[in-house]
């Protein structure tokens, strides 16, 4: 699906997923660190000083087209939270670990929830539950307009890109139909 962009006038995708790398949040506590804080990544997730867990999770936006907007980003768990986890379906309090952009730039440190579904290998699903834009747009969902003014900073903004040092391409935006693959790479 491609819209005429009003920064350019030239056609661009619009894309229904957004995932970054590895947190770029905790790339800079590892290399702001001293030797006394203890990292360990297993199976994608960070593990902090047996306190904190930054586990990759799914927010969902709805849109006015039929597909939602996807962001994998990373959430901060407390560790024994984390550690309740079974086979169970559970829901654990949370923060974002780190912000969205470009359009979410006050997002990082936002109360949320993540439901973790037992049966389900994809990344547990986010819950914004502090009062916040972010929130509104959760529980509203994105009008056309909103979603093309987002489509354009996302091919337009250098912060954006500058951001994760990569180029757009690089940061691995996904076109989707109806379903995002949410597996570890």
């Amino acid at each position: 699906m491609e819209y005429t962009c009003r920064i350019c006038g030239r056609q661009h995708t619009i894309y229904f997923g957004v995932k970054g790398g590895d947190s770029t949040e905790i790339q800079k506590l590892i290399e702001a660190s001293t030797h006394n804080i203890h990292f360990h990544k297993k199976e994608g997730i960070y593990f902090i000083d047996d306190t904190l867990v930054v586990l990759p999770a799914v927010l969902l936006i709805p849109t006015a087209y039929d597909t939602p907007l996807w962001f994998v980003t990373w959430v901060e768990v407390d560790r024994l939270l984390y550690d309740i986890i079974g086979d169970e379906q559970t829901t654990i309090e949370c923060r974002l670990f780190e912000n969205l952009p470009p359009y979410y730039n006050q997002s990082k440190g936002l109360r949320c929830s993540i439901q973790h579904l037992p049966d389900v290998d994809n990344k547990p699903l986010i819950t914004i539950t502090e009062d916040s834009r972010l929130c509104t747009d959760q529980q509203k969902g994105l009008s056309k307009a909103a979603l093309i003014r987002l489509m354009d900073v996302l091919h337009h903004d250098k912060t954006y890109t500058g951001r994760v040092g990569r180029n757009l391409e690089d940061i691995y935006l996904d076109q989707l139909a109806t379903r995002i693959e949410l597996g570890d790479e």
